[in-house]
C-alpha cells in the first residue's frame, strides 16, 4: 500500500521489475480517489473491516508492505489477518507514520465537547493549528513543497479551509491519532531512511513491546528520494526479504 499523494503505480514500476516476474506486486492507493472529509472518515472507521485484497487474494500467506501514511494501515491489516487464521509471510514497512500528536488531537475533541462543538469543526481547528506550526517551522519540508503543486494557496499563514482540506498528512494525523496497535505475534522488517531519523523515533514509541520480532534496514536517502532517486536501493532490500520468505 503506497502512501503520500504521488502516482502509486509509477512509483512501484521499478520495484515490480527488480523483484523478478515470479513475484507479481499487487499495488493500491485507494485514499485518492475519496476527497480528504472522505479519507479522515474512513480511516476512523476503516480498521476492522476486510482487506480490500479478499477478492483478489482470499487465504494467505500474505505479503504485505507500506509506505508511510500506507504502512501505518497494512500494520494494522496483518493483525487483523493473523487475527483471522491467515499466515502473514512477509510485513515489510517503509519509513512508517505512527499514530501521532495523540494529547493534542484528545485536547482539541475534548474542548470541542465543552464548548459542543461538532467534530468537522473540531477538524477544521485541528487543521488551522498544525498549519500555522508548519508554516512557521517546517515549510520547507518536503511533503510541504509537494503540497504547493497540488494548490498554491497552502503557501500562506491562513488559508482557506479548503485548501487546509487537500493535506492529507494533517487529515491522516487526526484521522489516526488515537489508534492502538495490539501485540503482533509476528515479524515486522522496517526499512528507514538513512537521512532522516525523526520518524524512527516516533515509531518505536508508538510500537515498543509491540511486535514478536522486528527486523532493521536502512535504505539510502531522504523520506522521498528514497523512492524517487534511489529506487533501486528500495527494490534490492525488497527482494532480499522475499528472497528470504520464499526460501
Amino acid at each position: 500500500m503506497a502512501g503520500g499523494s504521488v502516482n502509486a503505480e509509477t512509483r512501484c514500476s521499478v520495484l515490480d521489475k527488480h523483484v523478478g516476474e515470479e513475484r507479481s506486486l499487487i499495488v493500491t492507493q485507494e485514499a485518492q480517489k475519496q476527497s480528504s472529509n472522505e479519507r479522515a472518515i474512513a480511516l476512523q472507521k476503516g480498521y476492522g473491516k476486510r482487506p480490500f485484497f479478499y477478492p483478489i487474494q482470499p487465504s494467505g500467506p500474505y505479503r504485505l508492505g507500506g509506505f508511510c501514511n500506507g504502512a501505518l494501515v497494512v500494520y494494522e491489516m496483518a493483525r487483523q489477518l493473523r487475527r483471522e487464521g491467515h499466515v502473514v509471510d512477509l510485513l515489510v514497512l517503509v519509513d512508517a507514520i505512527p499514530a501521532r500528536l495523540k494529547l493534542f488531537c484528545r485536547l482539541v475533541t475534548w474542548l470541542g465537547m465543552l464548548l459542543r462543538v461538532g467534530c468537522d469543526r473540531q477538524l477544521t481547528w485541528f487543521l488551522r493549528i498544525q498549519h500555522i506550526f508548519r508554516y512557521v517551522c517546517d515549510k520547507n519540508a518536503e511533503d510541504f513543497v509537494y503540497l504547493r503543486t497540488i494548490d498554491a494557496r497552502v503557501d500562506a499563514l491562513f488559508p482557506p479551509l479548503e485548501t487546509l482540506r487537500k493535506e492529507y498528512p494533517a487529515m491522516f494525523t487526526w484521522a489516526t491519532s488515537q489508534y492502538k496497535p495490539l501485540f503482533y505475534d509476528g515479524k515486522v522488517t522496517l526499512f528507514w531512511d538513512e537521512v532522516e531519523p525523526v520518524r524512527r523515533i516516533w515509531w518505536r514509541r508508538m510500537a515498543r513491546k509491540k511486535d514478536e520480532e522486528v527486523e532493521v534496514h536502512l535504505l539510502p536517502g531522504t523520506h522521498y528520494t528514497c523512492k524517487t532517486v534511489h529506487p533501486y536501493g528500495l527494490a534490492e532490500h525488497l527482494r532480499m526479504c522475499l528472497s528470504m520468505v520464499q526460501s
